[in-house]
């Protein structure tokens, strides 16, 4: 078992299999952790070195910067959509013991859009996807996704496969029942 399948793993139901996981772009990471990389890690190294007496307050700062480094980057990484063969997860983490989810199945996808907005955005490829739940007003948004083409183009390929797999069992139902149906009758219509 990968350390995807693991971290996500409480989200998904049985014979559920994980295909993709969308992020939001790796520049929000790096412009949540910027501030921390360089005012707690950064600066305690410089200090350290121009002042070794410092070492031990130094070593506590960087300490603590790592810690809000690995903090943000967990955040971020379990802040994701799980796109699996049975639909779209979105799941939220806003702190160390909150973690939220929202599911859209693919027959419940009443459509989908991504929107690029900006220079950088255009440059970087990253932008925002919005899944339309049918008959709800549930919507689910991905903010600054890395590539939500790519991202739109995997779901609706699941979506088809998932839609064709779930037809075909309907129609083999269908086909059961009306087999069984005639039976019935033909055994009634002899009595």
């Amino acid at each position: 078992m990968n350390i995807r399948n693991y971290l996500f793993s409480n989200h998904l139901t049985d014979n559920e299999k994980i295909h993709y996981i969308a992020h939001t772009h790796a520049f929000i990471l790096i412009k949540k952790v910027y501030k921390v990389v360089v005012l707690l890690v950064g600066l305690p190294i410089i200090l350290t070195i121009i002042y070794p007496s410092l070492f031990l307050g130094m070593l506590i700062l960087i300490f603590v910067g790592i810690c809000g480094f690995l903090y943000e980057f967990g955040d971020w990484y379990l802040d994701a959509w799980i796109i699996t063969n049975f639909g779209v997860i979105d799941v939220e983490v806003t702190g160390f013991f909150k973690r939220a989810s929202k599911r859209v199945d693919y027959h419940m996808i009443e459509g989908i859009a991504y929107e690029i907005d900006g220079f950088f955005h255009t440059m970087f490829n990253f932008g925002d996807i919005t899944i339309d739940k049918i008959g709800s007003k549930i919507v689910m948004t991905l903010k600054e996704a890395s590539n939500p083409k790519n991202i739109e183009r995997i779901i609706l390929e699941h979506q088809k496969k998932q839609m064709a797999t779930k037809s075909f069992q309907d129609h083999e139902t269908l086909k059961t029942l009306l087999a069984d149906m005639l039976i019935v009758h033909n055994k009634n219509k002899d009595l």
